[in-house]
């Protein structure tokens, strides 16, 4: 019951949006107390890279305009999401 975020480029929703939809195909799932997060290689995750983890009901997420490296995009996106659960406070 994990939250789950792909990290894309092409993604057009913001990661609080993506935090804040159901977990999965049970409406009532209980509270998640882990999330799992994806950033892609350098050169981006594919198309079907991103429906594949959609089908595992990863939710895309943008981390906005730029093109990151793998490196700087792992850390921001945990940062990001640790702000969103309160836990940098």
């Amino acid at each position: 019951h994990a939250r789950r975020v792909v990290f894309w480029e092409g993604a057009d929703q913001e990661l609080d949006r993506a935090l804040s939809l159901p977990l999965g195909p049970r409406p009532l799932s209980p509270p998640a107390e882990e999330t799992w997060l994806v950033v892609g290689p350098e050169g981006g995750l594919s198309e079907d890279e991103v429906m594949a983890l959609s089908a595992l009901h990863y939710r895309q997420a943008s981390l906005g305009p730029c093109l990151l490296r793998v490196e700087t995009a792992a850390i921001i996106a945990c940062a990001l999401v640790l702000d969103r659960m309160g836990r940098l406070r």
